[in-house]
Parts: C-alpha cells; structure tokens; sequence
C-alpha cells in the first residue's frame, strides 16, 4: 500500500491507521489492497493534496460498500444453486461456512442439497474470492459484502433463482 502510492507521490499521514483500515477493509486480498489503494489516489488527487487523511480514511470506508459491488462476483457464478445460495448466505449475515452450515441453509428455504454440491459451492466460492482460507477454515474475504447485499435489492434476484430452483426441484434432476 505504502509504496504503490508513494511512487505517485502520495504519502500517509498515519500508516498504521491506514493500514487498519485497509485491511479491516479487505481481509488483506492483494487484489482488494490496490482497490483501496487506487480509491486513496483519486482522493488525494481530487483534494489536489499529496497526504493520505483521515477524512480520507472515512471517505475510503464509504466509497468501499460501492466499489464492493464491482468486486462481488455473482454475475461470474453460472450455477443458479450457487447465486441463491450465497445470496441467501450473504444477505442473512453469513455465519459458518461448512458443508453442513450450506446445507442447513439450503433446507430452511426448501432447497435439497448434496454435501458434495454444499462442497462444490464452497469451492466456487473460494474461487471468486467471496471466500478466504483464515486459520484452517473457510471465511468471509471481506465483512462488507454483508453489508452490500443487504443494503442492495436483490429480492427479484432471489426470487428469480428460487422459481429455477422450483422448476428444478419438479425435474428429477439432482444438484
């Protein structure tokens, strides 16, 4: 963070307060760091000043719920399963992330699950960075996606892919 952005002449007034927020910010993922990052440039450059603030430290903190959309891999996921899923998972505040915590979740809104699928989804997951290895399990990569799907309407998006998932159900097909 510190040096990316003193190669462009920027310079933070705290470090270490900025790197609590950015990390608080981004569960430490390289490729959310620069976004922050990038976020702290265009402040900088907009204020035309040459320090990194705390007001910009805050600024950074708001701006972050919106860019969080950019970052939020939904629209990658091909499996409908997997949106509603994790939609679901996001929007009621996340929690544990095991085969068993997506199954539970997948019964309670009427959903069958195989553990293997619930391992197919963690995977997926991980992959598009929704999720992150911390301390031997499987975590949240970044406490804002929480906040962002539940501050978004994604209710037509999940009522969208519950009537697939219906559709499917009424197939013999399993997930």
């Amino acid at each position: 963070l510190v040096e990316p952005l003193a190669d462009l002449g920027v310079v933070l007034q705290d470090p270490s307060a900025a790197d609590q927020v950015v990390f608080e910010l981004t569960a430490r993922r390289p490729n959310l760091i620069q976004e922050c990052a990038k976020l702290l440039f265009q402040f900088t450059e907009a204020d035309k000043t040459q320090a990194v603030t705390a007001d910009h430290l805050q600024r950074l903190r708001e701006k972050f719920m919106e860019t969080s959309h950019a970052m939020l891999p939904l629209e990658d996921m091909q499996d409908d399963l997997t949106r509603l899923l994790t939609l679901l998972w996001l929007r009621e505040g996340s929690g544990a992330v095991t085969v068993g915590s997506f199954q539970k979740l997948a019964d309670k809104h009427c959903l069958a699950l195989s553990a293997a699928k619930a391992l197919d989804i963690i995977d997926e997951l991980w992959i598009c960075n929704v999720l992150t290895w911390e301390h031997g399990t499987m975590a949240l990569a970044s406490p804002h996606l929480v906040e962002f799907v539940r501050k978004m309407d994604f209710n037509d998006e999940i009522s969208r892919l519950r009537q697939t998932a219906a559709q499917r159900r009424s197939n013999p097909l399993p997930y």
